[in-house]
Order: structure tokens, then sequence, then C-alpha cells
């Protein structure tokens, strides 16, 4: 798609591609130069082909204006699009509309010539209208949520929400934990969280009909949990018992703690494994809570399991002794075995609500993956308790 906008009263088109795997917008002027600034870059190329054009910074006041104009105007255009289509449905809708009512009329004109000439109607006939009438107030029903429709599209069109850009997300997410924490986390960590936060946002400003599910900006943070949780502890656990306990491998090169094998290349590991390992017990989400749309009272939100039989004695023993010699600030967090456990479990239990399809990640539930792994107005999230 191409779209046509003025900016300073001077004609450019623009679209946008994938170049490298990454969302390019391409904005052409009138003598045939050609901006391309790829998706969360301060700069971008100019010039009539990529081989000979120059590099410039887009992060200026007259570039960040003509690229938030034509952003603007390719939303409009993608909205119009939208509308359109709706539009047609409502269209061929009201138009079956028309056609049924047709025939309704036909069918009671038949009736009413055979009421008097007979003074009866005959069963088949009464069937047939009510069947009509029937499928007539299906229809109806049917074209007023294609009028909501429109009608949402032609508010959004009016008054279209203002995007969250990426250096706006770097700087709520790093304003959240602190820069402390920011700066020692993984880029990945960081772009993922920014990422969540831009598609939070992307989410809560829409008007499509899986509005409610946060599945998509849950992902992000799913993968935050696994990279600072998850992977620090299990590799640098293998190294501790390859050094301590040599006798415990066994013929696969891997040693079993607990149930979990923990070996050299990177396991099948889950945020399951973790809870059992670090406490006999914690708290963590009632099933029926989860199933709920909106956020239960807290009362009926958890409740706490016990899995003391689960680990040994001396596996507990080895794990224990294992934090306690783990020079990493996430050694310190997690021997506060049940609040680590209970923070844990429920990031488990909010995960795996994202990739079924039977099941979707309501806003609450992201809100509180949110405030668990970044905090909330009142109390710090993991990872700044972790690196503060």
């Amino acid at each position: 798609m191409k779209v046509e906008f003025f900016f300073n009263k001077h004609p450019y088109l623009c679209t946008i591609t994938s170049h490298n795997n990454r969302q390019e917008l391409r904005i052409r002027n009138e003598r045939g130069e050609i901006l391309a600034v790829q998706q969360g870059q301060k700069q971008g190329l100019i010039g009539k082909s990529r081989k000979n054009s120059r590099t410039v910074d887009v992060s200026g006041s007259y570039y960040f204006n003509l690229i938030k104009t034509a952003l603007n105007a390719w939303q409009i255009e993608e909205l119009k699009q939208e509308l359109n289509a709706q539009q047609e449905v409502l269209a061929e809708t009201q138009n079956i509309l028309h056609q049924k009512n047709k025939q309704v009329d036909i069918l009671t004109q038949k009736i009413a010539v055979l009421d008097r000439e007979n003074q009866k109607i005959s069963q088949t006939g009464k069937v047939q209208l009510e069947s009509l009438e029937e499928e007539l107030k299906v229809r109806e029903l049917k074209i007023e949520v294609e009028r909501e429709k429109c009608l949402q599209l032609e508010r959004k069109l009016e008054n279209i929400p203002k995007s969250v850009n990426q250096e706006e997300s770097i700087r709520k997410v790093q304003d959240k934990i602190g820069d402390r924490a920011w700066s020692n986390l993984t880029r990945f960590s960081q772009k993922k969280l920014c990422d969540s936060y831009i598609r939070y946002h992307s989410i809560l400003n829409s008007f499509t009909v899986l509005q409610d599910d946060y599945s998509e900006a849950g992902l992000g943070l799913c993968l935050v949990a696994e990279r600072e949780l998850l992977d620090p502890f299990f590799k640098n656990i293998y190294r501790f018992l390859v050094r301590e306990y040599p006798e415990l491998e066994n013929e696969y090169r891997a040693f079993e703690i607990g149930g979990v094998t923990i070996k050299k290349q990177r396991g099948k590991y889950t945020l399951g494994h973790l809870p059992v390992l670090l406490s006999l017990q914690w708290d963590t989400f009632k099933k029926d809570a989860l199933a709920q749309s909106d956020r239960p009272r807290d009362e009926g939100m958890y409740h706490t399991v016990f899995f003391g039989n689960c680990v040994s004695d001396s596996d507990r023993q080895i794990v224990r002794k294992f934090l306690q010699q783990w020079e990493h600030p996430l050694a310190t967090w997690m021997r506060s075995a049940e609040k680590a456990a209970s923070a844990i479990d429920q990031i488990r239990q909010l995960r795996n609500r994202i990739p079924h399809h039977e099941d979707i990640l309501y806003r609450w539930q992201f809100e509180r993956f949110w405030c668990l792994l970044l905090g909330g107005r009142t109390k710090k999230g993991i990872l700044e308790e972790i690196f503060s």
C-alpha cells in the first residue's frame, strides 16, 4: 500500500516494507529522493537509491515531524480501508435483509389469500412464516453488530489514539525499575520489556475483537522471566554440581536434583522446576480465579500449596548450599525461599495461559504479571528486588 500526504505544503508518498527482517518506513518526496527509516532507529538513509544514499539523524524536529505525519497518514489510510470493508459487509447484509423482507411480504400475501378463501392457514405456511421471522431477527442483530463496528472505526478515525514509541517505552520501563536494575538486564530483556509495554498500550487503545486478550503483550514478560530467572540458575547450578558433587554425575553426564535433569547443554527447563527446589510450600493462584475475566478479590485469588515431599532433604541441602555460595544478586533473592517460590509459580501460571488457544491473558492478569516483574505503585517488582 502507498499513501500520499502533504507536509509543509509539499506532497510525499510513503510505504512500509520489510528490510532485513525489520519494518522500514520509506518516504519519497517530489524530487524522487527516498528517506528510509527502520523501526526504532535514530538514523535513516536518504537518496535516490540505497547504494548512493547518505545517513541522516531522524531524531531532529524536521524529520521527526515528517515521520510522524507519514505514520499518521498510513494509519488513517489503514483505518479507511478497514471501514470501507465493514461498510461493504453492512451493505451486503442489508441487501440480504431486503430480499428476506420481500419473501416475507409475498408469503404473507399468499397466506392472506388462503385465509380469505378457506378461513384457515396451513400449518406449513405458519412454520415457514415463523422460520423467516426468526431468520430476520438474526439478520437484524448481525446488522446492528456491523453498524456498531462501523461506528467504532469512524470514532477511531476522528480521534486516533497516541501510540507509544520505542524511546518513550524505554524511559517508562527504566523509570519503573530504576537505573541499576535496568543496566543489569541483558539487551534482550530490555527490548522485550519495552515491546511488552508498547504492545500493551496498542491493545488497550485498539478496537479489535480480540481486545481483551493481552497474550501478545505478555509473551515478552515470559521471555524476560525465563532469561533473567531460569537460565542463570540452571547454568550456574550445573557448574556448582560439577565442582562440588562430581560423584553424582550419571552416565549421561547429567545430574538429577529434585526430579530435574541438569546438564551442560541447555536442558528443557521450565519455570515450574524452580519453586519445588526452592521451598517446601508457596502461595499461588487458584485455578478458578484465573478463569475470571475480571480481577477477583485477593482472598479468592490465592491458596497455599505444599510440595515438601517431592524433593529429598539431601537434594534441598545441595540447593541451599549452592545459593549460599553463588555470587549473584539472584541468589540473595532466591534465599527468601517461600517468597521467591510464590512469585515464580504465579508467573508460571500466567505464562502458561499464553500459548493455549482455549485460554487468553486478561488485562488484569497482564497487569499482575507486570507488577510481579516490575512492581506496582507501592511494591517493588522481582527485577528491582534482585538488582537493587
